[in-house]
């Protein structure tokens, strides 16, 4: 799945914050829409794989403000660095993340490792269900985005969360795959286009 994002040169295949409408009765802002981080179509009309991910980031700042509640020196990052290269998947899962969280006033939010994991995973399996409902229009969930057209035919969709711990580990875990009776292509936006279908 990766690979692909190394070898492919279709700029038009990556579809990054695929805007989904995922309850038609709401008003924008209030959950009408999500957007996933990242949507993988093939330039190959024969493949019929597209892999869906949920990017995930752990800062190495974040990781010791979980440890310590502090702000880090260099040399005590760079520590920490190294030691979070040595860490096994379960030690990784188990690190406390703190970072602020945008609100009025800014909070402190506290979590873990797998925390985010876990509502990575709920996320992209969201995802996933709405993109295989095909095109969302009128008080049908599904793509809301005029980058992506949605035509007859098979494929099938894989979910996948991604997260960067400390800017030195990158987990990655495949959490779900459906079919769909729709086929996606990139479609290239017009100059002033709205993405939102």
């Amino acid at each position: 799945m990766l690979a692909a994002l190394w070898y492919e040169t279709d700029k038009n295949r990556c579809i990054t914050e695929l805007c989904l409408l995922a309850d038609p009765k709401a008003k924008s802002g209030n959950g009408r829409y999500n957007f996933a981080d990242m949507l993988i179509l093939s330039s190959d009309p024969t493949v019929e794989c597209i892999p869906c991910l949920e990017l995930k980031n752990a800062s190495l700042d974040a990781i010791w403000r979980g440890r310590r509640n502090d702000d880090g020196k260099t040399e005590d990052l760079e520590d920490l660095r190294r030691e979070i290269r040595m860490m096994n998947e379960d030690e990784l899962l188990c690190l406390k993340v703190r970072y602020r969280q945008q609100g009025n006033p800014w909070t402190w939010h506290e979590t873990t490792i797998n925390s985010i994991k876990n509502a990575g995973i709920k996320q992209v399996t969201r995802y996933v269900e709405l993109i295989r409902c095909g095109d969302g229009k009128g008080l049908h969930a599904g793509i809301g985005d005029s980058r992506v057209r949605c035509g007859q035919g098979q494929s099938k969709l894989f979910g996948y969360v991604v997260i960067v711990i400390g800017g030195t580990r990158v987990l990655a875990w495949k959490v779900i795959d459906a079919d769909s009776a729709y086929m996606f292509t990139a479609i290239e936006p017009k100059a002033n286009q709205v993405i939102v279908k």
